[in-house]
């Protein structure tokens, strides 16, 4: 093109630049335990035109899709408590949260992502109840703490007092309490459950509620066993017989069992005489006494010895007879256990080999009925439903018993997982018959170890029971 003084050069042209959008990223998927700290992170956002670091970052933390209300601001890397404020989230949960990336010429993209926040169990203390024998019909009250970082979960408690009477706890605060009374003489074991609103659940144990009955009931007999291999720790492979001479009762009204208890095993040069009685329970075909004596006329030593007569139960047509003896100077250090390292409420074992042993309940003997509770004479009912229970304790530290019931016979195999799904270890419980697998003696019990027998580490694992057709999976801690 010319112009009118012939000038043909091209016409003049100006540039335009169009800024870009920042590209945003919210990180995640996110997940966190409800009350905990969530660091949200938008790191990886940039912008084609200028520096990242010009680039502001706020952040909805309920974004619905349409209106961005901004509930934080700050760098590309913010830490939002989810228990507090703008982001109290109760978990088992999953929100949709948004971040709006803005650059320094107002240009600004959204990108969305999730936070799954999951429920935290309850974390229980340790149970206060009387730890002095209790005298039947006389009402107890047990109390514990508990604390949950899910500040929005609401709480049930609930006391089972091992005579299959639970009741409710009363709440107050972080602080639990229940009362009771019981009827009929025992050892109750206490199981104080608190359950979330969203499922979780936590456990603390007491062991034992020691209840008597004043009222005339004894235990007495003599004769002998035959002391196995490892009873005696300070020579684990003495054996022979032992002679025992036993008398425990209440007097009538009296708060305090009297009586005399000899126990000699010569092969250890070890006699056991009593000095005074702390309790004495007489349940069904079952007693159980506590006390202190001396051996061989010195020392401080505690005993409890543990019977059952043959003739108040078809369970046996033979007494059986458990003695331990511990050191209270030493630490409670073991003398003598003729079951070693079973439960102190565990049935005895040991078969009387001479004598004989009668125990008399209040009221007189008559002919027991099964009794449908846990007590230290533990007589259970079947079933109606095979169940895989709690473990206890949980949180773990190294070990673990696992409760089960069966309705019918079963062969049982429980088997551990770790987060990875992997096998941990495989325990082959065996044929068991139906019944109720509750006390130590009878759970199942996991020393914490793998199938090669090295301690796995402080993580989350995974518990399968198979038992005939039923399985079935729960969780358990270990916090070394």
């Amino acid at each position: 093109m010319t112009d009118k003084d012939n000038d043909s050069s091209p016409p003049a042209t100006t540039s335009v630049i169009i800024s870009s959008e920042p590209v945003a990223d919210a990180g995640g998927p996110y997940t966190v335990d409800e009350g905990a700290n969530l660091t949200l992170d938008a790191a990886g956002s940039s912008d084609p035109d200028q520096d990242a670091t010009t680039l502001s970052y706020e952040w909805d933390t309920d974004y619905d899709g349409n209106t961005f209300d901004v509930d934080i601001t700050g760098s590309s890397s913010v830490v939002a408590p989810v228990g507090i404020g703008e982001f109290l989230l109760d978990g088992p949960l999953t929100r949709t949260i948004a971040v709006r990336v803005t650059d320094d010429e107002g240009l600004a993209t959204i990108v969305t992502t999730t936070v799954d926040v999951t429920n935290v169990v309850p974390t229980v203390s340790e149970i206060s109840a009387p730890i002095d024998p209790t005298q039947v019909n006389t009402e107890i009250t047990a109390t514990a703490t508990f604390t949950d970082p899910g500040v929005l979960d609401t709480h049930t408690a609930t006391f089972d007092w091992g005579d299959l009477t639970p009741s409710d706890g009363a709440i107050i605060g972080s602080t639990i309490t229940g009362t009771h009374t019981y009827t009929t003489p025992g050892g109750y074991r206490l199981t104080l459950t608190v359950t979330d609103d969203d499922g979780g659940e936590a456990t603390s144990i007491f062991e034992f509620v020691v209840v008597y009955d004043p009222d005339g009931e004894f235990v007495t007999g003599g004769g002998g066993i035959d002391s196995p291999e490892g009873a005696y720790p300070t020579d684990p492979l003495v054996t022979g017989e032992v002679n025992f001479g036993i008398n425990a009762k209440y007097e009538n009204n009296a708060t305090v069992s009297t009586g005399q208890t000899e126990f000699n095993f010569s092969e250890a040069n070890l006699n056991f005489h009593s000095q005074a009685y702390n309790w004495l329970v007489v349940t069904d075909y079952k007693a159980q006494y506590k006390g202190s004596g001396t051996i061989n006329g010195e020392g401080n030593y505690g005993f409890m010895l543990t019977v059952i007569d043959e003739k108040l139960t078809p369970t046996t047509d033979v007494d059986l007879f458990r003695m331990k003896i511990w050191d209270i100077d030493d630490n409670d250090a073991i003398v003598y256990d003729n079951q070693m390292n079973a439960p102190d409420d565990a049935d005895p074992t040991t078969p009387t080999i001479i004598g004989n042993i009668i125990i008399q309940q209040s009221g007189g003997n008559a002919p027991p009925a099964a009794p449908a509770r846990t007590s230290l004479l533990t007589v259970y009912p079947i079933p109606e439903k095979t169940e895989l229970l709690r473990n206890y304790p949980n949180p773990l530290n190294p070990e673990t018993w696992i409760p089960y019931q069966l309705a019918e016979e079963a062969f049982v195999t429980l088997t551990i997982y770790n987060m990875m799904g992997r096998v941990v270890r495989t325990i082959n419980v065996g044929h068991r018959p139906a019944g109720m697998y509750l006390s130590k003696d009878k759970t199942i019990y996991w020393d914490g170890r793998s199938n090669t027998g090295e301690p796995v580490s402080s993580s989350v694992y995974f518990y399968v029971l198979s038992a005939g057709n039923y399985t079935a999976t729960r969780k358990m801690v270990i916090l070394r």
